[in-house]
């Protein structure tokens, strides 16, 4: 996992959050990842994907949800993929009890 982490810093695939860089949130075995982009989320995704080979794990696309924050929050009609499986994009997610919003800024309650 930790060679994922250092190739998203490396590639500085993620965003600023404040004064903070961030690319994903680990909490267990869930992750979060947070990207400026949909295309660069997608490399985010791909590059999770090619290392969950190596940690004989998988990014199951049916258990994963998209949210989208920022001008063009109403639009989820985007389509990112792992491997060839679409991943749901919603306007809100329930993340170990938080609710994460989609909305023109980041809003958790």
């Amino acid at each position: 996992m930790l060679i994922m982490l250092q190739k998203l810093s490396d590639r500085r695939l993620g965003r600023h959050v404040g004064d903070v860089f961030c690319s994903c949130v680990m909490y267990a075995d869930d992750l979060v990842l947070v990207s400026a982009s949909v295309n660069l989320l997608q490399k985010m995704i791909d590059i999770y994907c090619e290392e969950a080979v190596y940690l004989d794990t998988n990014f199951n696309a049916l258990n994963s949800n998209i949210i989208r924050v920022g001008p063009r929050c109403s639009d989820i009609s985007i389509e990112l993929f792992v491997d060839s499986m679409a991943i749901p994009c919603v306007n809100k997610v329930n993340y170990w009890g938080i609710y994460l919003t989609s909305a023109r800024s980041f809003k958790a309650c």
